[in-house]
């Protein structure tokens, strides 16, 4: 039973659409459908083309617009633009479940934090393709420190929740904005700053978010490598953040055209010994992807997708690697 009055529970959940009309109208269904009721819609729009606007106020969202090019400008809007004591992020994209706004109130009632949040995976509506994608995201031991690969049975303070699924109180995060010079990881250093000033952050395993994979190969390369783009520049302005895990794929499409030239070269003169390595270390780098596939959090996992999605980790590993080191020369 909560103990605060209806309006201090109210919460506003901001939106950032460009051009979402084929998801829109699904998302807003489904906050409609919130057993919690005090809240309200804003959609931050980026001037979309197609009937994005038409839907958001179908459902009774107010609409703002952003003139910026990134999704942290939308986020900065929208702060300047709520009174409620708690927002919460999601995407067009998403599908929030029933007691998702619930749970939220509920935490920050019973935990003087900053900001909770969850997990997000395909929801049953994907195609195959979406859910090896799912198997590929939730894999804990190949997506190096993104919190995607990673879901706690309990709660649990931690350092990130992707913006897809997070919520703040809105007394801690008083001056901070996102980072509008970054193309994505905006949430990460959003919530780097408000760990800085001593807010903590939860993860609760039930506040979980059905969030729309990429379907087809297309767009799964073109979300990783704009992550890798994102991450790199992210991290040449807050080196506290890199890892080791986030440059290995780049390290690697460096090395291997060069090792592969050098294993040539010295096949005239010896043996190809460095060839049969080149061999062994792509076999156990793919049994390594089988591994992680095989070993991932998602609920999707069967055998052929197990096998599919150890396939699409190369393709992950390769996009964001180049989008890593484009990053970093930017």
């Amino acid at each position: 039973m909560l103990k605060i009055t209806i309006a201090m529970k109210k919460i506003t959940v901001i939106i950032p659409t460009m051009n979402c009309e084929k998801d829109l109208e699904e998302c807003m269904i489904a906050l409609k459908n919130q057993k919690f009721r005090d809240f309200e819609i804003l959609v931050v729009d980026g001037h979309s083309k197609d009937n994005t606007v038409g839907i958001a106020k179908k459902y009774g969202a107010k609409v703002i617009f952003d003139e910026g090019a990134t999704r942290a400008s939308a986020c900065n809007r929208a702060l300047e633009n709520v009174s409620t004591p708690y927002i919460a992020f999601t995407d067009a994209d998403c599908l929030p479940p029933p007691n998702w706004l619930e749970r939220i109130i509920e935490d920050f009632e019973e935990n003087d934090v900053a900001s909770v949040g969850g997990a997000n995976f395909s929801p049953d509506s994907d195609n195959d393709f979406a859910k090896c994608v799912d198997i590929v995201y939730s894999s804990r031991f190949v997506t190096g420190t993104a919190r995607y690969g990673k879901v706690y049975n309990e709660i649990t303070e931690i350092e990130h929740n992707p913006g897809c699924n997070s919520a703040y109180n809105m007394k801690f995060i008083e001056g901070i904005k996102f980072d509008e010079s970054l193309p994505t990881a905006e949430d990460v250093v959003f919530d780097y700053e408000i760990r800085k000033r001593g807010g903590k952050i939860i993860f609760d395993p039930n506040i979980g978010m059905p969030h729309k994979r990429r379907n087809n190969l297309k767009g799964f390369w073109k979300q990783i490598y704009r992550y890798g783009l994102g991450r790199a520049i992210a991290n040449k302005k807050y080196k506290e953040l890199a890892s080791i895990f986030h440059v290995l794929p780049s390290i690697a499409i460096i090395l291997l055209p060069i090792y592969i030239i050098f294993s040539i070269i010295f096949w005239i003169f010896f043996p190809p010994v460095f060839l049969y390595l080149l061999f062994a270390l792509l076999l156990s780098y793919f049994l390594l992807c089988l591994y992680g596939s095989a070993t991932s959090y998602s609920r999707y996992k069967n055998v052929r997708r197990i096998i599919k999605a150890a396939f699409l980790i190369p393709v992950a590993h390769l996009a964001w690697g180049i989008g890593y080191i484009k990053g970093m020369r930017k």
